[in-house]
């Protein structure tokens, strides 16, 4: 019995051994091929800064020379390149492909059955600003809908080369099956290099309630005040997230015309919109709207009060929005203001971070 245990112990003792060996040698290989791969990227690199250096003396375009440029390690590196701020003569760069034959070779890649090689040809047309390559790229997007990784870098490339024309077409096709989330889509519809204000008030009547929902606020976050007015009507949109987003853009543009229909939702039985309401009121009229900001003193929601405690204390004289409130019988809005005015004094004394 004891011989079988200790024959047991023996194979346990093999196999745990030579299961280390495994995942040693394994760590080993990648550790060769990450270095070998690291030391093949600064030589392309390296490579790169050559041909600068030599249209920079010369005037000479060497790109076409060097073979290893039109490889996937040659693209990666190429992308990491242009995508680093810190390169230097990113625009040279740039100046040396459009007088290359490079494009016919990124157009090889764009045509592959590999996803990643796809994605890697589809980066390089938005950064070598590959205009030609447009109707291709909305043809993958309507073609390749069931791969979201490959949608998302084909849109963004769209966005990047400001193809109005493309990105209409995709966002306003009520049978295109979008699978971006919410974050992509953000990301796209900032990254448009073309005339946003535009862009924006024509994707406000998409069908995809996530597109109107981004194009408000990007309104909002990038000022576009010419785009105002058309905001209002969202306001007493039935999808209260879309009305949250309208009134947050139109306190952020701080238009006046706004603010009836914003002092109505103060009103409204979601306490983010109220809470949504006291913060635009204040940033488009504190002042003249101090009514309407102290009676989210008194809501049941404590956000709606603590909004209208942090917009209050900067009413002047604040004297009358406390006296206001000490004279009333909420103890919740006289601790919420009180926390307020504290909070207030602490970061004027460099008390808070």
């Amino acid at each position: 019995m004891n011989d079988l245990l200790q024959a047991g112990v023996y194979y346990l003792i093999a196999f745990f051994a030579s299961l280390l060996v495994y995942f040693l040698a394994v760590l080993l290989i990648v550790h060769l091929k990450t270095s070998s791969t690291e030391k093949r990227k600064t030589v392309l690199r390296k490579s790169y800064d050559d041909v600068v250096a030599v249209y920079e003396t010369t005037g000479r375009n060497h790109f076409d020379k060097y073979r290893k440029f039109r490889t996937h390690l040659g693209v990666m590196v190429l992308d990491e390149l242009l995508q680093d701020a810190a390169t230097p003569h990113t625009q040279i760069i740039k100046t040396l492909i459009a007088d290359s034959t490079y494009d016919k070779y990124v157009l090889k890649l764009f045509r592959s059955r590999d996803a990643l090689t796809k994605i890697f040809a589809v980066k390089m047309i938005a950064d070598l600003s590959f205009a030609q390559c447009n109707d291709l790229l909305l043809k993958m997007v309507l073609q390749e809908s069931d791969n979201a990784d490959l949608q998302y870098h084909a849109i963004m490339a769209l966005s990047r080369l400001g193809d109005e024309r493309a990105l209409i077409k995709i966002f306003c096709e009520e049978k295109f099956s979008q699978k971006l989330t919410f974050r992509s889509l953000q990301e796209i519809l900032k990254a448009y290099a073309g005339d946003k204000g535009r862009l924006y008030w024509i994707l406000l009547e998409a069908p995809d309630p996530y597109i109107r929902r981004i194009c408000i606020k990007r309104i909002g976050t990038e000022g576009i005040q010419r785009l105002s007015g058309f905001l209002i009507p969202y306001l007493s949109n039935e999808d209260y997230n879309i009305a949250i987003d309208a009134v947050r853009s139109l306190g952020q543009l701080k238009y006046g015309d706004a603010l009836p229909k914003i002092e109505e939702l103060t009103a409204h039985p979601r306490w983010e919109v109220r809470a949504a309401c006291i913060n635009a009121l204040a940033q488009i009229d504190l002042q003249s709207e101090i009514g309407f900001i102290t009676s989210g003193l008194f809501d049941k929601e404590w956000w709606v009060r603590r909004n209208a405690a942090a917009a209050a204390v900067n009413y002047e004289p604040l004297r009358d929005i406390v006296k206001y409130i000490v004279d009333s019988d909420d103890r919740f809005a006289k601790e919420i203001l009180a926390a307020a005015i504290k909070k207030k004094e602490l970061l004027e004394r460099g008390g808070l971070i």
